[in-house]
């Protein structure tokens, strides 16, 4: 009887010791889930920043072609109306 008890007690040590493992274990693991996860989201966020800063970067390229071909407009309206004149003296 008292082997009997002495077997159930070591019994119940080592479903203690291993029900506290398999906690660390999932805990462990769920750590390791939400840091892949925030370094996911990070990572998305990564792509945005980038696909936006190339965007920017093409929008003014665009502005500054669309400024540059403006001055040439103007550069010619200035020789037009110079020739205007002349024609008109």
């Amino acid at each position: 009887m008292v082997e009997e008890k002495t077997s159930m007690r070591l019994d119940i040590d080592v479903q203690k010791i291993e029900t506290e493992k398999l906690k660390k274990e999932k805990n462990k693991a769920e750590e390791e889930l939400e840091i892949q996860e925030e370094n996911d989201k990070a990572d998305r966020w990564e792509q945005k920043f980038q696909e936006m800063q190339m965007r920017n970067e093409a929008l003014e390229k665009s502005l500054s072609e669309i400024k540059k071909e403006n001055g040439e407009l103007k550069d010619g309206v200035i020789v037009l109306e110079g020739s205007l004149r002349q024609y008109r003296n």
